[in-house]
């Protein structure tokens, strides 16, 4: 019988290994080395793989073969009741076949019937986190405080659940580092055991990094500069300046962070910054340059291939939510409307509505606490001031009005409204209904199948509603309220008066008539000087101001007001909301 390439190949070498052909077999080699070193010169990626695989697999099989036991697959062959390898091996065989395809679902098929048949039983794994810790880590990133939701249509990540059912979830930034997050959870939840790696490995998968943060999720201005330049700080001496911590930053400004006075820049030894000044003003080379970014306010922007017509002929509909929160219970309300001002009418008809929805559900509830940003022209003014009693002696609520901090009002209810948006869109483009006004939008809303409770409000409705609060009557001949932009808490104390505050647990309130018309003006007023805006000389009140309805502002420092304008003009609004006129600042 002829014999095969590989058997004469190998008779070949042996003849070579001879001791009188030595040197021709170190020949040989040497011009094999050669070929397979041009051979891999010339190969593909993917042949390159493949000769990798080859080799690791020869190499494994060849010291398998020089072991003393004979070991396939971890099995010792010794024994068995297979009389030679061959038939061991197709046994092995049909049983792979007979083994599902995936690797995961084939492993576990393995474990559980070697444990069948050999009586054992395999150890699970060790769990090194409680699953209650766990849970609560989960919980945490969704804090409003930790993370804020994004408001965008388009903001939102779709994920499967343990069935494979498809479910969306509105995306979420964190407004800090994973260090000082992992600081807080730590500071929050002192025994609990866990590691910053693991913490960070349990960040859900709709909580995005503050790095990942896009153009159109509001941040503040003001807390922004300071990480900037904090940042650019220690990249010019990283021995110095720390890299910034909130903790540590805030600690080195003022003398205790629990202290009031040194928080509200009220403290004689850190205020302006002083205390700072103290620590690091002569540790720095006072020659050394350096540059970093700033966030700007900017009053115009491009917009991308916008067709004129479509942009001006579409129609539009008002879109108002609300997140109600009663004992660990979270409601989504949104409120349709066809009415497009966006003013202190449609605000006093929407809050009385859901005032009305909220003591319909919950009877027994005695006081509602309302949070907003601060906008003048609808929420932080003197005609929501002056409807507070009226709509607490209606709904036989107690209302306390809280505003959230400049550039930090953002919360679930935008992600509400985006996520509305989303669903009527989707219905759209499918082309499973048509939406040409506010009733078709509301309806479709409805049909989805949303947790999203849907009220819909008619132009008539809020006259009506506004008719019923006699808004007109109320508000007629009203003053601005004296302090209204640095307040950010407003209640109905009783006897016609309305009780305003710095922040919600202020100790020294100031104290108004929810009436401010000018004859209230005139029997508060503490004396003529002290209410003449200081920059155009205007009296507060004067019906011949041609600013009259202007807000006013009253400097920090030395206790002068102004218009609101004219404050803009001749001072800075501080992070806090304080205002500090030109005057003040020089001496400072």
């Amino acid at each position: 019988m002829a014999k095969t390439a590989a058997e004469r190949q190998r008779k070949r070498r042996e003849k070579l290994k001879m001791e009188n052909n030595r040197v021709d077999y170190e020949e040989h080699k040497r011009r094999d080395r050669e070929r397979k070193k041009l051979a891999k010169l010339l190969m593909l990626p993917k042949e390159k793989e493949n000769l990798q695989t080859r080799t690791r697999e020869a190499v494994r099989q060849h010291r398998m073969n020089n072991s003393q036991i004979r070991v396939v697959d971890g099995t010792v062959v010794g024994g068995t009741p297979y009389k030679s390898m061959s038939s061991l091996r197709k046994a092995k065989s049909r049983v792979m076949k007979a083994l599902p395809k995936s690797p995961r679902k084939r492993a576990s098929l393995v474990k559980l019937m070697a444990c069948d048949i050999l009586g054992t039983y395999i150890a699970a794994p060790k769990i090194r986190t409680n699953q209650e810790i766990e849970e609560a880590v989960i919980s945490f990133y969704e804090n409003e405080n930790i993370s804020r939701m994004m408001p965008g249509k388009a903001d939102f990540i779709t994920l499967k659940d343990q069935l494979g059912n498809k479910y969306t979830k509105q995306k979420r930034h964190q407004v800090a580092t994973i260090t000082e997050t992992y600081k807080c959870f730590i500071e929050d939840n002192p025994s609990a055991d866990i590691s910053k790696s693991k913490f960070t490995s349990l960040r859900p998968r709709w909580v995005l990094l503050s790095s990942e943060m896009s153009h159109n999720v509001c941040g503040c201005k003001y807390h922004s500069n300071v990480i900037l330049l904090l940042e650019a700080l220690h990249r010019r001496y990283p021995d110095l300046i720390p890299l910034y911590s909130k903790e540590d930053f805030i600690a080195h400004c003022v003398c205790d962070i629990n202290d009031e006075d040194c928080m509200r820049n009220g403290c004689e030894r850190c205020s302006d910054g002083k205390l700072f000044k103290e620590i690091y003003e002569n540790k720095a080379p006072a020659d050394n340059e350096f540059s970093w970014y700033q966030w700007e306010d900017t009053n115009g922007f491009l917009q991308k291939d916008e067709i004129q017509s479509a942009h001006w002929k579409q129609r539009q509909v008002t879109i108002y939510t609300i997140m109600i929160t009663y004992r660990n219970k979270k409601l989504s309300y949104v409120i349709i409307s066809d009415f497009l001002s966006h003013e202190k009418t449609a605000v006093a008809a929407f809050t009385s509505t859901i005032l009305d929805i909220i003591t319909d559900k919950f009877p027994t509830v005695r006081t509602v606490d309302v949070w907003t940003d601060g906008p003048s022209s609808q929420y932080k003014n003197k005609y929501i001031f002056a409807l507070l009693p009226r709509l607490q002696d209606l709904h036989a609520v107690r209302i306390r009005w809280n505003y959230f901090a400049t550039s930090h009002g953002k919360g679930p209810n935008d992600g509400i409204g985006g996520n509305a948006k989303r669903i009527v869109h989707r219905l759209i483009m499918s082309r499973s209904a048509v939406v040409p006004d506010s009733q078709s939008f509301a309806n479709a809303l409805r049909s989805s199948g949303t947790s999203i409770n849907v009220v819909e409000l008619t132009e008539d409705d809020i006259k009506e509603k506004c008719k019923m609060l006699d808004v007109e009557t109320l508000w007629s001949g009203l003053q601005t309220f004296p302090g209204t932009i640095s307040t950010h808490c407003a209640q109905s104390v009783g006897n016609g008066m309305v009780q305003l505050k710095f922040f919600t647990t202020d100790p020294s309130p100031r104290h108004v008539p929810a009436k401010y018309t000018k004859e209230a003006v005139e029997v508060s007023r503490k004396s003529d000087e002290n209410w003449n805006c200081t920059l155009c000389n205007w009296k507060y009140g004067d019906k011949a101001d041609p600013k009259i309805s202007e807000e006013w502002i009253m400097c920090a420092s030395c206790q002068s007001w102004f218009h609101e304008s004219c404050g803009q003009q001749n001072g800075i609004l501080d992070d806090c909301d304080q205002f500090l006129c030109k005057k003040c600042l020089q001496e400072q």
